[in-house]
């Protein structure tokens, strides 16, 4: 894919987008994911389509987290992202408008990846790069705010092992 972007001087470039392709998912899935509307969960799929999943069904009865089978909204934040972000059934992950998961590149710009960002590997492996990431804008919000040569208490649980930043 390519798109067009504006520089900071007022210049049209284009530049090539990579990791956007959708993850491939089941039939069952699909069908899971075409009933979920935008900001639904798995208490929106009917359970014509429910009795056809064990993990649906245990999901159902035992009352799951809500954002199981989730499908985003447009108009609200995300929720976190996390490294399982191509499975419908383990966070709210499925595309807002069209039938499917999202891309490595969606789940990349709500981290706040920039779109020349380019995750290599086989997609296990960059579902792991962007789910275990820091966010960037979260990293340089927390680096220019804690000031050099502070003291962080790394592992403070474990006997208080601490560690200054420079």
């Amino acid at each position: 894919m390519t798109i067009d972007s504006e520089t900071e001087t007022g210049t049209r470039e284009q530049f090539k987008v990579y990791n956007h392709v959708a993850p491939t998912v089941s039939e069952l899935d699909m069908q899971v994911i075409k009933s979920v509307p935008p900001g639904g969960n798995w208490e929106d799929i009917p359970l014509s389509v429910a009795e056809k999943s064990k993990r649906i069904m245990q999901i159902r009865k035992s009352g799951g987290r809500t954002t199981y089978y989730g499908r985003l909204r447009n108009d609200l934040p995300s929720y976190t992202v996390s490294t399982y972000f191509h499975r419908p059934g383990n966070g709210s992950f499925v595309h807002p408008e069209q039938d499917r998961m999202i891309s490595v590149r969606e789940a990349a710009r709500l981290q706040s990846f920039f779109d020349d960002h380019r995750f290599l590997g086989p997609a296990s492996s960059q579902y792991k790069q962007v789910g275990n990431a820091v966010p960037p804008l979260l990293g340089r919000a927390v680096g220019v705010t804690i000031p050099s040569g502070f003291a962080v208490d790394l592992f403070c649980g474990a006997g208080g092992l601490s560690h200054g930043l420079r």
